[in-house]
Formats: C-alpha cells, structure tokens, sequence
C-alpha cells in the first residue's frame, strides 16, 4: 500500500512509468529510483548554472557582426569606440531586474504573468502584444451588465402565464434565469399607444450564450397577476420570441410558488386512489412510524442474481495478474 501510493504522488510522468511497469517492485526499489532522479536533476541544475551564457549577451555579438549601423561605421571613421552601445551586463528579461543573473537564481521562474498567463516571467517585461477589443461600448460599470437567458423544456406550458401589463393581457414565460421582464418590438408596436413612451437603456443585456441583444427602448410599467401588482422596467427587444418575465418580477408576484404548487398537485392526485386504498385496509400502518407487529421474511428468487454498484479500487499495472489470479481462486 506504501509503495503504491509512492508511485501514484509522482509527477514525474517518466519516473511513474518505469515504476508502474516494474513487476518486481518493492518499496526499497521505489525509494532508491526516485532519489537517483532526484540526484541526477540536481546535478543537471548545477551544471547548467556554471556553463550560463545570457541570451542578451549572443544577441549583442550576432548584432555587431551581421547589422552594422551607421553610426557603428562613423565610429570606424572617427576611431571612436562603441563599447557603451553594448554593455556587459544588461537588466533581467524575466524579472527586469538591472543585475542580470542566472534563470534559476532569477525570483521570476516560478511565477505567472499576469498579463500572457504564461509562466518564466513578470508582466512588467512581458514581450506579449494583447489586441484590444475595436468596438466601443456605451457601458460605466459591471452593474449595467444584465443577462438574459431561458431554459427551454417540452412541458413547459405551466411556466407561462397571462399577466395584464399596464391593463393589456401579455402572455409572458417565467424565466426565473432572466435578470430583466422584456417583450419582443413586436408586441410593444401592437399596443405602443396604450404603453408608456419608450426611453434609452444604459444597461446591456446577454443572452445565455454570451450575445448581446439589441436594445430598442425601456419603459417602467406595472404588471399585474392574481389581484397582486409590481411596477417593473420593461425591456423591448428586437427579435425576441416569448415575452419573458425575469426573475425579480416573478418574486413579487409570487408566480414561482404557484408554479410548484400546480406541479405537486398533479403529481399528488395520479396517487390519490391507491393511497386512499392502502390507508382503508391498514389505518395503523400509516399512523406514528408505521412499524408493523410480526417480523417479515424476505423471500428471495431461486434464480436471482446478487447486483452491488462500487466504485472498483485502482490496482497498480504490474500486478494486475496477480490480483486476477486471486479473485478467481476465491470464487472457485
């Protein structure tokens, strides 16, 4: 168990599969093989740092040799030299550091940019270019952000309602995902002089798949079910299909316990005969914990089949066989 789950913590994705594919392992074999691949990266490490060359250092050579600038060229006229044009020691591409040093010496090789994502280097020298959105929106803050969106089910003709908006009968969907009441421009052009006057919307609104709609107006008005009246704003949007009443509206009206109540009531009354049944034949039973007086046998089939789901246990390859071998001398 110790040597399995050894192998299993590796991250090493070699070393795991040299393990898992040893049928002879131990826990002393597993011990000895991840400390010489320790001790080899070890001295991989050290190596690489005695033998560093910086890459801004071959970068100034090639550049001397293979660009010769203008001004390199008047220095070979005028005898002056050029040894300030490239300085020994230049700042740490990865840190920005003005010492430079080794990648393994650097604080930034273990770190993420916050600007690429990308681990090895800070964002203050991050050679990334990120392009920036061209569009520009009318758009202050996160709060005018809004979504927008349903679920769509076969039976979902509970989840609509006729509701009276400022006295005209609209037939909404609940949409209890909807942070926002909208019609579509349609029905607002049917009853645009029983309606308030439509105004500019500062907020955006989203559908569930990220898009943004096109807004067309707003308007509050007041939105009436069951005697019970809430005043909302009112979104008219261009080619929408349902109306869709959001979820603060339906809160307020109280539409969502209705919704429920309906649903168990359906459900309830398919059951209603045979409880009523059951109960007239044994009254004690559906009273208290309705603990019956005998013992009850529980009677098996002749030709039943025990079934049990479990999450089976990981095994390690090598000893798969072995494992295999065993269970078949349980069974037989």
């Amino acid at each position: 168990m110790i040597c399995d789950r050894i192998v299993v913590s590796l991250i090493d994705a070699n070393v795991l599969q040299k393990l898992q594919f040893d049928p002879d392992l131990t826990l002393k074999k597993a011990e000895d093989i991840v400390r010489e691949t320790d001790a080899v990266k070890k001295e991989q490490s050290e190596l690489r740092n005695k033998v560093d060359f910086s890459d801004n250092g071959i970068d100034s050579i090639r550049s001397a040799k293979h660009k010769k600038s203008r001004r390199e060229q008047n220095n070979k006229a005028t005898g002056k030299s050029n040894q300030k044009d490239f300085p020994g020691k230049q700042s740490c591409f990865r840190c920005g550091k003005k010492q430079f040093h080794s990648r393994e010496k650097c604080p930034a090789r273990n770190s993420m940019c916050n600007k690429c994502s990308k681990v090895g280097h800070w964002a203050k020298v991050c050679r990334t270019k990120m392009v920036a959105e061209v569009v520009k929106e009318n758009s202050d803050d996160d709060e005018n952000y809004e979504f927008l969106g349903e679920v769509s089910s076969q039976n979902n003709a509970q989840w609509k309602a006729n509701l009276k908006l400022d006295g005209q009968v609209v037939q909404f969907k609940l949409d209890t995902g909807a942070d926002e009441t909208c019609i579509s421009l349609h029905v607002y052009e049917s009853m645009k002089t029983k309606l308030p006057a439509l105004k500019k919307s500062k907020k955006k609104l989203h559908s569930c798949d990220g898009k943004k709609l096109d807004i067309y107006g707003i308007f509050v008005a007041t939105i009436e079910a069951d005697k019970k009246i809430t005043v909302q704003d009112v979104y008219v949007i261009k080619g929408l299909h349902q109306a869709l009443l959001g979820g603060p509206a339906i809160r307020s009206l109280n539409l969502l316990q209705k919704a429920k109540f309906v649903e168990t009531v359906k459900t309830c009354s398919d059951e209603a005969e045979p409880n009523k049944k059951w109960k007239s034949q044994s009254p004690k039973l559906f009273k208290g914990l309705g603990r019956i007086k005998n013992e009850y046998t529980i009677k098996l089939k002749s030709d039943a089949k025990p079934h049990a789901v479990y999450m089976p246990r990981k095994i390690a390859h090598p000893r798969l066989l072995k494992v295999k071998n065993e269970l078949d001398r349980m069974e037989n």
